[in-house]
């Protein structure tokens, strides 16, 4: 049974709602809930990375996740969690 949860899990895209804002000293904050795309339940520790950069952030019981002191910049975010298909949101 849990070999087929598993597997089926893989097959699940992750959902992502995201809100950025700027701040006076050129600085941004990103903010955002990962769930899951079929259930809509969130996704306790999953990881959120800005590709080319050491920021990130887990996200917590409500599967809320957020990143400061972001340089303005257009970047990606990859998000992972065990059990699921990693997911780049390109920019």
């Amino acid at each position: 049974m849990r070999i087929l949860l598993k597997k089926a899990l893989l097959g699940t895209v992750l959902s992502l709602f995201i809100t950025i804002s700027l701040h006076s000293q050129n600085v941004g904050t990103m903010s955002g809930v990962v769930l899951d795309k079929n259930t809509q339940e969130a996704l306790i520790g999953a990881t959120v990375i800005l590709e080319g950069t050491n920021l990130g952030a887990q996200t917590d019981a409500e599967g809320k996740f957020q990143i400061r002191s972001i340089p303005p910049k257009s970047y990606n975010i990859k998000i992972n969690y065990v059990g699921y298909l990693s997911k780049v949101l390109y920019n």
